[in-house]
């Protein structure tokens, strides 16, 4: 199983409330701290419902790693197809310490493939000899040796393009973002709640208290895969309640 990933960052945050960057705590320079707790809430709720969080957020594999180093110009096989709308890509080096770019490549019959980028909107024709014009990357160096980038505009298949390899050896895989939401809204709501503590004011225990209700809302209404046998697939199949309500299929 992949990282309980979610797709929310720092910057994630401050897209949806832009004034947080100027109420950091003291020796702090992000909300990291809440950003984990609250995923770590969700976590504990999910558990609590009796529900298996490894069996959540099945990846879909675009590189493994078989002690093969990359060479340059390799594509990755074609993926399987995917049926659920992954957004969140992770690229991990394994071993080496070079610098290595990689790009993702998505399509909708398995053939034609175009570059994707932050826009989600496809970057048709695109010749690799102007791949320099592709934003959309994700860059490896000897003190970033893991990449997570989210994107909007889904495909049915995937791979990978590595330009140029000195002797690496990479994994990248795509998983969902079904928790995105919940997990903005709860992180949200830590943050504000923490703020009380330093100003204990109306202001932040309404807005704690509106993002908490948005947090429950999204998780009684969310939809999730859910790998009930642990095979790796998803299979199309009934809906599955919890007690959050939070309807799965599998």
């Amino acid at each position: 199983m992949a990282e309980f990933l979610t797709g929310v960052s720092n910057d994630t945050i401050l897209n949806a409330n832009a004034s947080l960057a100027n109420y950091y705590h003291s020796g702090e320079t992000s909300w990291q701290d809440q950003i984990d707790l609250a995923k770590l809430q969700i976590v504990t709720d999910l558990r609590n419902q009796k529900k298996a969080v490894k069996k959540y957020l099945s990846p879909l594999s675009l590189q493994t790693d078989d002690g093969t180093v990359l060479t340059s110009g390799h594509y990755s096989d074609v993926s399987t197809e995917d049926g659920i709308e992954r957004f969140i890509w992770v690229t991990e080096r394994i071993a080496g310490s070079s610098t290595t770019t990689v790009y993702l490549l998505g399509s909708n019959d398995g053939t034609t493939f175009y570059f994707v980028n932050e826009s989600g909107t496809i970057a048709q024709g695109t010749a690799i000899a102007n791949i320099a014009n592709i934003t959309f990357k994700a860059s490896l160096t000897t003190a970033i040796t893991k990449v997570v980038k989210t994107f909007t505009q889904p495909y049915k298949f995937y791979k990978i393009y590595v330009p140029t390899s000195n002797s690496d050896r990479i994994v990248s895989y795509l998983v969902e973002h079904s928790f995105h939401l919940a997990h903005l809204y709860l992180s949200l709501s830590m943050i504000m709640r923490s703020l009380i503590l330093n100003d204990d004011t109306a202001s932040w225990k309404e807005q704690a208290d509106y993002y908490y209700q948005l947090y429950q809302s999204e998780m009684a209404r969310m939809i999730a895969s859910y790998d009930d046998d642990y095979s790796g697939e998803i299979d199309a199949g009934a809906e599955l309640d919890n007690a959050y309500k939070v309807r799965l299929f599998r």
